[in-house]
């Protein structure tokens, strides 16, 4: 059995993450939940071009990562010629 990272059942509570390595806890913790989220969470930059593009958005919309990243939605057709 693998281990797997389970952000709560390692967190010590408030108060106890100061210091420098806080923010990068936190950051760690919220990327969990974007990755593993059922939903395609998908980060746009102000330009709205792809910047993040998860795991659960290729198995949604069947573009990969490499695809799409750094494109505006009118640069591509967002759903998968194959799902149409």
């Amino acid at each position: 059995m693998s281990e797997e990272f389970h952000p709560h059942s390692q967190f010590p509570g408030p108060g106890l993450f100061d210091g420098p390595d806080a923010l990068t806890r936190e950051h760690e913790i919220l990327l969990f939940h974007i990755q593993n989220t059922p939903l395609a969470a998908i980060e746009w930059d102000l330009d709205f071009r792809v910047k993040y593009w998860p795991r659960r958005a290729e198995e949604i919309f069947g573009w990969t990562a490499e695809e799409v990243k750094g494109l505006h939605p009118t640069e591509w057709a967002f759903v998968h010629p194959d799902d149409i």
